[in-house]
C-alpha cells in the first residue's frame, strides 16, 4: 500500500510539472501577440516569474523582444523587471 501512495504522489507531480509547461507554453505564445494590449502583455510577462524552473529560457526570449509601438515604454519597464526578478541582471 504505501508503494501504491509513492507511485500515486510521484504521478501527480509529473502532471502537475506537466501542466506548469503547458502554461508556461501558452504564456510564451501570447506574449508579443498581435492584437494583444500593451497591458495584457506587461501581464503575461508578470506572470512568468511564476517559472523560476525556466529562468534561463524566458531571459533569453525576453531580452530578444523588440518592443515598439505606443506605451512600449510600459512593457519594456515589465521585461526588464521579470529578467531582474529572475536572475538575469539588467537589460540595459
Amino acid at each position: 500500500m504505501a508503494w501504491a501512495a509513492v507511485q500515486y504522489v510521484a504521478t501527480q507531480r509529473r502532471e502537475q510539472k506537466y501542466r506548469e509547461f503547458e502554461k508556461l507554453h501558452r504564456l510564451m505564445c501570447e506574449l508579443g501577440t498581435s492584437g494583444k494590449s500593451v497591458l495584457g502583455n506587461v501581464a503575461v510577462c508578470y506572470e512568468l516569474r511564476k517559472f523560476p524552473d525556466y529562468s534561463e529560457v524566458i531571459i533569453r526570449a525576453l531580452r530578444d523582444i523588440d518592443v515598439r509601438g505606443a506605451r512600449a515604454d510600459l512593457l519594456q519597464n515589465e521585461i526588464e523587471e521579470t529578467i531582474l526578478f529572475l536572475g538575469g541582471g539588467r537589460t540595459r
